[in-house]
């Protein structure tokens, strides 16, 4: 099995900035049954908890089952785990860091395989390597959209209730899009 730090003949990185904030970014990464609804790329999920070390969960994506467990976990900064399909072994490290009001997400995974998925290396690389910037891409969309939904989850609670939120921009009243009439705030 790959260490954390060893020495793997496949190492990926990759790294993105999201608009939402770190709680968001975590709760989508960490609900690992939810995958398969915003990440194409898994076909299903099995996680039966908790989200600590030890735990396993077993997971598709591409051509094999992944057998992931759980090795890390220090909520909503970092996780970890180890995982093995066919004959690869890896490593997958994730590092969530809150920053211009958003999160920044590295990801890191290291991979070890047999002698024959050896002479694959350069093909194995780039594959692994667009799969970690195409799973960064939909935690991205996912995590803004849940962001962006709770936003506006304020601004209906906000009409609805009467709430004023805040002076508008060069003094004008803003109205709720939906048929609610008050204005999100007082222009007095």
């Amino acid at each position: 099995m790959v260490a954390a730090n060893g020495d793997a003949p496949v190492r990926s990185t990759a790294e993105i900035d999201i608009d939402a904030p770190p709680r968001v970014v975590w709760e989508v990464l960490t609900r690992f049954e939810n995958w398969p609804n915003w990440n194409p790329d898994v076909k299903w999920m099995s996680f039966a908890g908790p989200l600590a070390p030890g735990s396993e969960f077993r997971w598709k994506a591409g051509p094999g089952t992944i057998v992931s467990t759980l090795d890390r976990i220090e909520p909503p900064r970092h996780i970890a785990w180890r995982g093995r399909t066919l004959t690869i072994d890896a490593y997958h490290d994730w590092w969530l860091e809150p920053r211009n009001g958003g999160t920044h997400v590295r990801t890191e995974e290291a991979f070890s395989f047999g002698f024959l998925m050896r002479l694959l290396r350069g093909t194995l690389q780039k594959t692994f390597d667009k799969a970690l910037a195409d799973g960064l891409g939909h935690l991205k969309r996912e995590a803004e959209r849940r962001s962006a939904q709770a936003g506006l989850g304020l601004v209906i609670l906000a009409c609805l209730t009467g709430l004023r939120a805040r002076r508008g921009v060069r003094g004008e009243s803003r109205r709720c899009e939906s048929s609610c009439s008050r204005p999100l705030w007082d222009a007095s």
